[in-house]
Formats: C-alpha cells, structure tokens, sequence
C-alpha cells in the first residue's frame, strides 16, 4: 500500500491513480515534510513548518520514504532528524501528550477506586504511619477499625512493617530473628528467603568495612547454598564480586550498596509472608502495580504492532509527565 501527496496538484493518492483534494500544490522552494502518528495510525504532511493535517488514516506499518521527480535535473535535499526541523514537532509531541493526559483525567473511574489502590498498596507494603495518615484525612472509619484489629498473627500489617523497618536500616539481623520467631516453618519451607537475607546481611557487613567479618560470614552461611539453584549461583557472584573493589562507588556493582538493595530484600521478603499467610502468588506485588505492568504491556504490545517504531514506554517517566 502506498501513500502520497503531490505537488503538481496537491492531492493526496492512496494506492491509486485517483486522487482526492488535500492541499495547495507545492514545488520550487517549499519544504514538506510527512510523518507518521504511530499512535492514531495515521499519515500527516507539513509544508514550510506548517501543518496541513491527517491525510490517512489506518496506515500499516513497515512505511518507506520515497520522492518521486517528474523531470530532468530535478533535486531535492532530505533530512532524517540529522537537522532541526522546519515543522516544530516536539511542540506537536507536547500537545499530543497534553490531550492524551486530558482524556485520561476526564475518563470516568468507580467512586473510591483511586483510595482503594493506594490504600491496599501501602498496606501490601507495611507503610503503616502512611496507611493511618491517609485513614483519618478520608474519615476512613471502618478502614481504620480494621487496621486497629488487625491479627498479631502471621501476615499481619504490624509485624511486616517492623520488618521492613529493620531491612531498610540495614538491621537484618533484628529482621531475621524477627521472621524466625513469628514465621519458623516460613524460614525452613522457603530457602530463597534465607538465602536473600544472608546475602543482604554479608553486604551490610562490608559496607560497614568488616571484610573479615564479612569472608567469615559468607563462608558459615552463604556456602552451603551452593549448586541449590541456578538464581542462587548468579546471585553469589554479584554479591561477592564486591569484594574486588576498593572503591565500590564507581565499580559495577555498586547498586547492590545502596538503598535500593535493601528495598529489593524487604520486598521480597514481604511478599513472602503474605503467601505464607495464604494470599495467592499475586501477593508478590500489589493491585497498583499488576495494573501498572499491564499498562507497560499493552504499550509493548502495541510497539511491536507498529514494527517496533516510536518511543519506548516507560511507566517512571508517564508519571512524572502526569
């Protein structure tokens, strides 16, 4: 299928001699341009910076640029993006996404929707002091008996923020004992657990420069998960490449001596005490953020539609837009 606009007569010719009118015919001097919203699917042309509009529409991809001359010594000069363009197209960018960021605050959405993901997201996540503050700014009455009676028991939304406490302070011993004491049969029936925190415990300690400590650590506790897993091996190599570095803020791995890890450790730890409490694998992450994984996926989906053309969606950067 091809798609063009002449400059002889102005017309726009979709896979046939017949054209259809669309704009003023162009020729000696004029500089136009055409560009593909990969969004809407469609075909637009731009002359001397200035746009003319949508002259298709349901545009297949792959698309190939191609100028056609009529006679003798004709030339023209392209530009690919090696050069600013005449035609403001980031200005067109901006005001595509600020359409698309109005559509999406005035779709309509189930009353309570918006609290009722934050909510399970910050009790999936233990931010009990968050959880209560938002509780009493709703009049969250009977949200906030339920977080007053919560079970001490397993899962419950006060031991698991204790926890999480003690790992992003750096505590993992606190955090182990924690866990050992409330959760025994989690810490046997679940390697992957014990191996994350000793891992994370062997880190704190050469951050604190205790690499004897550290060496001694690794040898009594880590050692013996070896050959259990393929993850488990990958793992041990990151971490104990640490200790190849002197200077391990500018070495490869020095994201695994940040906040970061320690996130990454509370995390799983806490998603795994609440499928230790009988919550279904979902419980690895929460209602928020499966449904921002399906946002990221339909946008992947619809790239790889598009031949893989476009700007890579990135959920981080669509918030900060927002």
């Amino acid at each position: 299928n091809s798609f063009g606009y002449h400059g002889d007569d102005g017309r726009k010719y979709q896979a046939s001699g017949r054209g259809q009118h669309f704009a003023a015919p162009f020729g000696t001097g004029d500089v136009v341009g055409a560009g593909v919203h990969l969004a809407k699917r469609t075909i637009f042309y731009t002359k001397n910076g200035k746009m003319l509009g949508t002259a298709f529409e349901e545009a297949k991809l792959p698309l190939y640029p191609t100028i056609g001359l009529h006679s003798k010594n004709e030339h023209v000069t392209v530009n690919f993006g090696d050069r600013p363009f005449i035609f403001d197209i980031e200005a067109m960018i901006a005001e595509e996404r600020q359409k698309m960021q109005e559509a999406v605050s005035e779709a309509r959405v189930p009353a309570g929707l918006a609290h009722s993901l934050v909510r399970q997201y910050l009790e999936h996540y233990g931010c009990q002091g968050t959880l209560r503050a938002l509780d009493e700014s709703s009049g969250g009455g009977e949200d906030q008996a339920m977080l007053e009676g919560a079970e001490a028991g397993a899962g419950s939304l006060e031991l698991r923020c204790s926890v999480r406490r003690m790992l992003l302070a750096g505590d993992v011993d606190g955090a182990m004992t924690k866990i050992q004491t409330c959760f025994p049969t989690m810490w046997q029936d679940n390697p992957t657990v014990a191996f994350h925190l000793h891992s994370q415990k062997f880190l704190e300690l050469v951050a604190q420069h205790a690499v004897v400590d550290a060496v001694h650590y690794a040898q009594t506790h880590l050692a013996p998960f070896r050959g259990l897993d393929p993850q488990f091996e990958t793992v041990l190599q990151d971490v104990t490449a640490v200790l190849a570095y002197e200077d391990l803020d500018s070495s490869p791995v020095w994201h695994l001596m940040g906040l970061g890890q320690r996130e990454l450790v509370a995390d799983m730890v806490n998603a795994a005490v609440l499928r230790h409490s009988g919550l279904p694998d979902t419980a690895a992450q929460s209602s928020l953020e499966l449904l921002l994984r399906q946002v990221t996926v339909c946008h992947s989906e619809l790239r790889e539609v598009n031949g893989s053309q476009g700007e890579i969606f990135n959920v981080q950067n669509a918030i900060a837009l927002g």
